[in-house]
């Protein structure tokens, strides 16, 4: 694994890997909390408030919503740009 620093690269052996996906939103995690609550929740913090907390039996069984229910939820939090034209 490469980090880098500014000019410096560190090259790190013996490191195991992380999911840094989303699982539910399949979005790249944002950032430290995002990276432990997909390690933690199996989603990131967004999908997490978003759908476990509102419905964790369904959430204790397996049930996940869809990538486009995911995103569209996230899409209202983040304010992604939609391309429009005018």
């Amino acid at each position: 694994m490469r980090l880098s620093d500014r000019n410096n690269v560190y090259i790190v052996n013996n490191t195991t890997s992380i999911l840094s996906v989303c699982p539910v939103c399949d979005y790249l995690a944002r950032d430290f909390k995002d990276l432990e609550s997909i390690q933690k929740e199996k989603a990131c913090c967004e999908c997490t408030v978003n759908f476990k907390y509102l419905d964790l039996e369904s959430w204790n069984r397996g049930a996940r919503p869809e990538k486009s229910i995911a995103r569209s939820k996230i899409i209202l939090h983040v304010g992604e740009i939609k391309n429009e034209q005018a």
